[in-house]
């Protein structure tokens, strides 16, 4: 099972990234955010970075050119989402990181893209980011870790680029040294229903995916986090 590391302190997103997530020939390391690329896939496993309320700034203008990360094999180009009728999805959200230009910029790495549907992409996905917009104020620090289900049987588009069918995002909030924890797995396609029906465990989300949330944290408070949701507790 791979392991994603959140270590649920405060401390500068530079050094939690290349600290806290495992060493790996995949794994990229940005600014603000890391991922698990996959190459078969060509798309990201998972994109986790960590987000507190001194970064809600708007300073800059969102900006819209997506780009290349060339330490990566196998790249998306723009031709494969052409005339696809996808929209190219963010993992980690460029709204989130527009208090810094570069940080701003390495969101529209392809490597933090996937296809998504524009019903979803435009509607709930962004219901969902923009309450963690609004969890962001309660909190010291939320860790947030997205990314899409992934299996060989799923549609492509452009040069054999794989159309997820869900995608999750898992939360761990911390505030005054206490933990909470809720996760969601949403269907890639239009949804009026309300974000919290598509609330699942994060243990859930390990079981379909492979990977290991939190687990540096200590195994009383990992399980618990894990088994249920317990943001509303």
């Amino acid at each position: 099972m791979r392991k994603i590391i959140i270590l649920l302190i405060m401390m500068p997103i530079f050094l939690f990234s290349q600290t806290e997530i495992p060493k790996s020939d995949n794994i990229l390391h940005y600014h603000e955010y890391s991922i698990e690329y996959s190459e078969q896939y060509k798309l990201a496993i998972w994109s986790a970075y960590a987000f507190t309320e001194s970064e809600c700034i708007n300073n800059y203008k969102r900006q819209s050119t997506f780009h290349n990360d060339m330490r990566v094999d196998n790249k998306v180009t723009d031709s494969d989402y052409r005339v696809s009728g996808y929209d190219r999805g963010h993992l980690t959200p460029i709204a989130n990181f527009r208090f810094e230009y570069d940080a701003m910029i390495e969101t529209n790495f392809y490597t933090n893209i996937c296809p998504q549907t524009p019903s979803f992409n435009r509607g709930i996905w962004r219901r969902l980011e923009n309450q963690v917009r609004r969890w962001v104020l309660e909190y010291d620090t939320l860790f947030i870790v997205s990314g899409p289900l992934l299996n060989e049987n799923n549609k492509t588009i452009g040069n054999d680029l794989i159309v997820p069918e869900m995608y999750y995002k898992v939360i761990v909030f911390v505030k005054d040294g206490q933990y909470k924890s809720i996760a969601f797995l949403i269907p890639n396609k239009k949804s009026d229903i309300d974000i919290f029906k598509y609330q699942v465990t994060i243990d859930y989300i390990e079981t379909l995916t492979g990977v290991d949330f939190f687990y540096k944290l200590p195994d009383n408070i990992e399980n618990e986090l894990e088994l249920k949701n317990t943001l509303n507790e």
